[in-house]
């Protein structure tokens, strides 16, 4: 499982919580209930302008199967929720 306090998937396939500015917990909580085609349609877009770039493929590859997976995504939400915790 990726690290969240180092990784931010959602950030990485473009996806990003509704509304700005919120606490680092409800920024979690929005990103969660993301539905996956969202997330299907931000790794086809950022697929698009990495092309040339096979670590950032890599990156990419590793944050869809994340995210696409449910049981991994909410494991993946739960170590975000815990470093949101930690900041507030």
């Amino acid at each position: 499982m990726a690290d969240a306090s180092s990784e931010d998937f959602y950030a990485l396939l473009g996806v990003s919580p509704v509304g700005t500015g919120v606490e680092p917990i409800q920024r979690v909580l929005s990103l969660s209930a993301i539905p996956v085609e969202t997330i299907k349609e931000g790794y086809g877009t950022a697929l698009k302008s990495a092309t040339q770039d096979p670590f950032r493929l890599s990156k990419l590859a590793q944050a869809f199967q994340v995210l696409s997976i449910p049981d991994k995504r909410r494991a993946y939400d739960l170590q975000l929720m815990q470093v949101a915790a930690s900041v507030t």
